[in-house]
């Protein structure tokens, strides 16, 4: 990864093992090796607090320390060498709490780092991937220089742990309706039970509210028919076919605006922010999920398209979705109307097929992507699972747009079965063509 500089480590490290990879799900926090390895760095509060727990000999975390900080975040540093608080003592951010070792489960000298909302640690499960936060204190930056999008942490309370298992591949965009330092209160607020993952401010700034790996509760859809938030309302296929809530596979920004005055338009901060934190989140839901989020308009959606009868306004007629999606390197496709609701019979029809080709073969494809890279993972990831109705997939350009082919077949039945695995899967854009 390079050389950083973190607020929890008095020197140069390196992040070596980071929050819940893909072939290590339980490592619930990351590890920074000094630079050169082998150094016993000082470590450093993350934030005020008072410390909860200090224990030594410990055989898997070694010597170690929990912090409880003023905001509700508990923080906990592993594998120390040793400790200079005591349980119950007041420290002050940046404060010196101990030296970076290699007790416990260790392959050398390091310092593990979690943060979590909970006292109870659950296993690990409930915590939370502490690079957002460190970045906000001190902006991680490559000792060989890089862009750092500066993101502020604001944590709402207003969340549901992990996402209920489903993996995040929907960009929600909404507005706040109301000025940012009043919606950031608002959506911090436990009485008002909404919460976005990101909010974005007239001016560009940006605030993160709800971790990436957990679920805000931004969109309001319903499974309850007749409920005018019923998931089969939407004007979104993806939602339709899903069912259940849109928040569990979704991510929400929130964008200061006021829809009587702008009708949903950006300001030209926010609208560069918008696109720069797109690409942030993509990368992001790349590196924990292993999902690549298309640059399509069936994926980067408005409020509108989640609920039109409840928010038909949101964000407005005057939300600049082609212009992003330009800039994010993507043709636009024209959007449904704001104010359209969906004609009844959309509630039970499948996703759009084409008839098959006239030699009799149903291929089965995911997608669409706006480039062969995107394609290439999905392709990827489709041999990762193993199906043995999955033959050989490839990536495939058609209709000006990217797919990943998984099978082909001619029997119906065959082809159906496997569209419904891939969308249990996570799989976007199932079509059998």
């Amino acid at each position: 990864m390079g050389r950083f500089k973190v607020t929890v480590v008095a020197g140069l490290v390196d992040l070596t093992s980071p929050f819940r990879p893909p072939n290590r799900q339980n490592h619930h926090g990351v590890d920074f090796f000094p630079v050169p390895r082998g150094r016993k760095l000082p470590v450093l509060a993350y934030d005020s607090g008072t410390v909860i727990l200090v224990q030594h000999g410990n055989r898997s975390a070694g010597n170690w320390i929990e912090i409880q900080h003023d905001n509700g975040l508990i923080s906990t540093y592993m594998h120390l060498d040793s400790i200079r608080v005591a349980v119950g003592q007041r420290v002050q951010k940046a404060a010196q709490i101990g030296v970076m070792g290699s007790t416990g489960d260790s392959t050398g000298v390091h310092l593990h780092f979690e943060l979590r909302w909970a006292r109870a640690r659950d296993g690990g499960r409930n915590a939370i991937d502490p690079m957002p936060f460190l970045m906000n204190q001190n902006p991680i930056s490559n000792m060989t220089g890089g862009d750092v999008l500066n993101i502020t942490q604001r944590p709402s309370p207003n969340h549901t742990v992990g996402r209920q298992g489903h993996t995040p591949d929907v960009i929600v965009c909404h507005i706040t309706n109301g000025n940012f330092p009043g919606s950031i209160e608002w959506v911090t607020n436990p009485a008002s039970q909404v919460s976005y993952h990101f909010m974005v401010s007239n001016a560009g700034e940006i605030t993160q509210c709800v971790d990436i790996a957990n679920t805000a509760w931004a969109n309001g859809t319903s499974v309850t028919a007749g409920d005018n938030r019923h998931s089969q309302n939407s004007t979104l296929a993806i939602v339709r076919n899903r069912g259940g809530n849109a928040n569990s596979y979704s991510i929400s920004i929130g964008f200061e605006s006021v829809h009587s005055k702008t009708n949903g338009s950006l300001t030209p901060a926010q609208l560069d922010s918008a696109v720069r934190l797109i690409q942030h989140i993509r990368s992001e839901v790349n590196r924990i999920f292993g999902v690549n989020i298309p640059i399509a308009r069936t994926h980067i959606v408005g409020h509108f398209e989640v609920t039109p009868r409840t928010r038909p306004d949101c964000p407005g007629a005057g939300f600049q979705f082609d212009e992003i999606m330009r800039r994010l390197g993507a043709s636009a496709a024209s959007p449904p109307s704001q104010t359209q609701t969906p004609p009844s019979q959309q509630a039970t029809s499948p996703p759009p097929q084409t008839p098959p080709p006239s030699n009799g073969l149903m291929r089965i494809r995911v997608g669409p992507f706006s480039n062969s890279e995107e394609a290439d993972a999905a392709r990827d990831r489709l041999r990762s699972l193993g199906n043995r109705d999955i033959n050989e997939p490839f990536p495939l350009q058609d209709g000006g747009m990217w797919w990943a082919q998984a099978s082909a077949t001619s029997c119906r039945e065959g082809a159906e079965r496997l569209a419904q695995t891939l969308r249990s899967e996570g799989f976007s854009g199932v079509v059998i063509v």
